[in-house]
């Protein structure tokens, strides 16, 4: 996996847990390229990532903000038909669940 894409990541999970807080500015490009060991690119990389998630705005000469915490969805979607799902796999074990 990209060095970026991992680094988005763990910015996202920054905000989460709240280590950057909603309306706090967070570090500069040159400050988080020297705590993560990796090229000012690399992160400009990340943070393109959450910024098109809407979790930070940044502005020229002002910052970058963390306006949003990452919504938690825990649903998934499945890419599928039910006849896809209930196609037997091998060493599958079927069980019909009543109410």
């Amino acid at each position: 996996m990209s060095r970026y894409i991992q680094l988005a990541s763990l910015f996202r999970q920054r905000i989460e847990t709240g280590e950057w807080k909603v309306g706090a500015k967070i570090p500069t490009v040159k400050e988080l390229a020297e705590q993560c060991g990796v090229a000012t690119m690399t992160i400009r990389q990340a943070l393109d990532i959450i910024e098109d998630e809407g979790l930070i705005e940044r502005y020229r000469a002002k910052g970058t903000f963390v306006v949003e915490r990452p919504s938690r969805d825990l649903w998934c979607e499945v890419k599928t038909d039910w006849s896809g799902l209930l196609i037997a796999r091998d060493n599958a074990l079927i069980e019909i669940l009543g109410r």
